[in-house]
């Protein structure tokens, strides 16, 4: 499969998670969205409003996770904040929250 089929195969799948993670915001990070032709894995980084939330995320990517190796990371907004994950690791906001 080529990266810009698998990128597609990625945003749909976020995407189509909005109605169930409303307040989830979806960031690429890593080899494989700084676009090396390279990578051992794909970093997602979910961004949750709350806790409640942060359950439901790992279930949510059961599927496309045992078809790619999706290295999932979980935060939610406070503790991103607290370690400005996503400028330090350059992350790419792939789709934002529903609301």
């Amino acid at each position: 499969m080529m990266i810009s089929s698998l990128l597609a195969e990625i945003l749909n799948t976020l995407a189509g998670l909005q109605e169930k993670l409303p307040n989830t915001k979806w960031y690429g990070f890593g080899s494989f969205f700084h676009g090396q032709s390279s990578f051992n894995d794909i970093d997602l980084l979910a961004v949750c409003r709350d806790a409640s939330e942060v359950l439901s995320v790992r279930s949510a990517l059961y599927e496309l996770s045992s078809v790619w190796p999706i290295h999932l990371i979980i935060m939610t907004d406070s503790e991103e904040a607290e370690t400005d994950f996503i400028f330090r690791q350059g992350c790419q906001l792939l789709v934002p929250a529903a609301v």
